[in-house]
């Protein structure tokens, strides 16, 4: 049944990719369009999992073929700001981003955009490009990879967590679990956590990121920036917010603002919350942002711009604009506009 049930999904999400459909959206859905948020690439030699090159060329190809358009963020975002572009949206449109900066980024993605010529940003952390730390999620990806041990537990503040594997997917379910009970605790305490699952798993952690984990240095950033990419800043070392003192919060944002202005000649005008949902970041950050001299930010709230922002999310709108999860169909595109 479930096989069946996902050859109906995959048929109907391909359906949303033909012409009909789409001059049909045109009609009736006019002047909207899509931030997709994107992370890492998929690599002939990489660990991680990523966007398939070649599902993510079909895409482009299909954007490219419906006449839908491709922009960068903050024109994207400009055009919906009764404030600054009143009325000047018009018709369908995608902006591509890229959250955390992996080498990837160049190495995979950049030459499938330029093929396209389709603009995309991307938004970086000074700390993990610095070398001062490496992303969380990943310290947990490289316990469980390194690891003799099959089975451990984390003593978490309200319970004990218990996970095991025994192969490659339940491995990545056990990585998942881990993940998503360490997003749930202060930032302090996601710190101890991976102490004391480095601890149980019998392994000692590196303290700069091995060479799958990596992201780009400022040098290659800088390099791209000449080519016509652009970056913002995603905090200085990618703590979920709302889990963070108000001073660390604070912190995080000001700070990552700054180094981004240093580092660039062109930098996205735009703050892009860590993990990014409505309950990772608040009012607090709002004030953040804006004493940043920043007048949006991006969230991962699922929506997409269309005209009357403020009337569909609320005033606070510019503070958490939208953006949808990639997929690997123009009809995951398509059907956000619905």
């Amino acid at each position: 049944m479930s096989d069946l049930r996902e050859g109906v999904r995959r048929v109907f999400v391909e359906s949303l990719s033909s012409a009909w459909f789409v001059e049909l959206l045109r009609a009736i859905r006019r002047n909207r369009c899509a931030i997709v948020v994107m992370h890492r690439f998929a690599t002939d030699h990489g660990v991680h999992i990523g966007h398939d090159p070649v599902a993510f060329r079909q895409l482009l190809s299909s954007l490219r073929k419906h006449r839908v358009s491709l922009v960068d963020v903050e024109t994207a975002v400009r055009q919906y700001d009764d404030n600054e572009s009143p009325g000047s949206a018009n018709g369908l449109s995608v902006a591509f981003t890229i959250d955390d900066g992996y080498d990837d980024l160049l190495n995979v993605g950049e030459p499938i955009f330029a093929e396209f010529d389709c603009p995309f940003s991307a938004f970086v952390v000074p700390d993990v490009i610095e070398g001062k730390t490496w992303f969380w999620w990943d310290q947990v990806d490289w316990i469980l990879r390194h690891s003799d041990r099959r089975a451990g537990t984390l003593a978490l503040s309200e319970r004990e967590l218990r996970f095991a594997w025994s192969d490659e997917a339940s491995r990545l379910a056990a990585r998942t679990d881990i993940e998503q009970s360490l997003k749930q605790l202060s930032h302090n305490h996601l710190l101890s956590a991976l102490d004391q699952l480095a601890q149980g798993a019998g392994v000692t952690l590196p303290v700069r990121a091995p060479a799958e984990y990596r992201v780009l240095d400022w040098n290659a950033l800088r390099s791209a920036e000449a080519r016509g990419v652009r970056f913002g800043a995603h905090s200085r070392s990618h703590p979920i917010l709302s889990r963070c003192t108000d001073e660390h919060s604070h912190t995080e944002i000001m700070s990552s603002v700054v180094a981004v202005r240093s580092q660039f000649q062109n930098p996205v005008p735009m703050f892009c919350y860590p993990n990014g949902c409505d309950a990772d970041f608040g009012t607090r950050e709002y004030a953040s942002v804006t004493s940043a001299g920043l007048r949006y930010a991006l969230s991962t709230a699922p929506g997409v711009l269309q005209p009357k922002m403020a009337d569909r999310f609320g005033n606070d709108w510019r503070m958490r604009i939208p953006r949808i999860s990639y997929g690997e169909s123009a009809g995951h595109i398509y059907r956000s506009f619905l």
